[in-house]
């Protein structure tokens, strides 16, 4: 019975140890503004409120321990590549022809008038700044 007792102490414990405890004050000021804090308001006239979060890891289903996944640099490179290629693209079509047709995203075809066609190199040179800067 010892055993059992020292056991469920040595689980317990690290629980207690992992769960945090704020206290939050609540109240409500002369223009029924409500406010909340983790310091004690001057006055009285407020609620104290404990809040517990207690940290668990999850499992997934193969029983390892989630992570955070972390962004690959591949994956990010690769995307940059391609965003890189599509400005480039957009700028060259922008600076040889005259008459560009843009589709809006109702699926309306148009064409870009000067000032329009304007804009969108403008884009399309700053996308190729942020995006082909690290080629």
């Amino acid at each position: 019975m010892r055993t059992l007792c020292l056991i469920f102490l040595l689980l317990i414990i690290p629980i207690k140890a992992l769960a945090t405890s704020v206290k939050i004050y609540r109240w409500v000021d002369e223009n029924n503004i409500v406010h909340f804090s983790q310091h004690q308001p001057p006055h009285d006239n407020y609620t104290e409120l404990t809040m517990t979060e207690t940290f668990a890891p999850k499992n997934n289903d193969t029983g390892k321990l989630q992570t955070a996944s972390k962004p690959k640099v591949q994956d990010i490179s690769a995307d940059f590549q391609e965003k890189c290629a599509i400005a480039q693209a957009n700028i060259e079509t922008l600076t040889k022809h005259d008459k560009v047709q843009f589709t809006d995203k109702d699926g309306q075809t148009k064409l870009l008038n000067q000032e329009e066609k304007a804009i969108q190199l403008a884009n399309s040179e700053k996308q190729a700044e942020v995006y082909c800067r690290q080629q």
